[in-house]
């Protein structure tokens, strides 16, 4: 009748073959984070009523740096030009961490200070 008819088998079966690869992937590694510091600063102003040669001397004002749990994390007084500077807090995680800085009024005030309750608070973002 002239024409080819062609039978086509794989490994014995009329079934295309398949080949299957398994796969398993490595178990994660976490990530390594490099840790990161935040400093804090702040500033003490000696306001004089009136006039007066007073002015602010090093080291006369003691301020206190807590953590969202109200741990002391650094104590540190002010510089002969007010300035007021934290060691560094390091973090080694992602996260909003809340920090406070208050002045700490001495066991033996001076009566003609009045000394500052605030509660100033810092927030950071790592």
């Amino acid at each position: 009748n002239g024409q080819l008819n062609a039978d086509v088998q794989y490994d014995g079966k009329k079934d295309t073959p398949t080949f299957t690869n398994t796969y398993t992937p490595p178990t994660p590694v976490p990530p390594t984070v490099k840790p990161t510091t935040a400093q804090f600063k702040a500033k003490k102003v000696l306001a004089i009523n009136g006039s007066s040669d007073r002015t602010l001397k090093a080291n006369e004002f003691t301020f206190l740096l807590k953590d969202q749990n109200g741990t002391l994390v650094d104590t540190k007084t002010n510089g002969e030009n007010g300035d007021i500077l934290f060691n560094p807090v390091s973090f080694n995680e992602a996260g909003t961490f809340t920090y406070t800085i208050t002045e700490q009024k001495p066991a033996t005030p001076e009566s003609a200070i009045t000394y500052d309750e605030s509660v100033h608070t810092v927030t950071v973002t790592v």
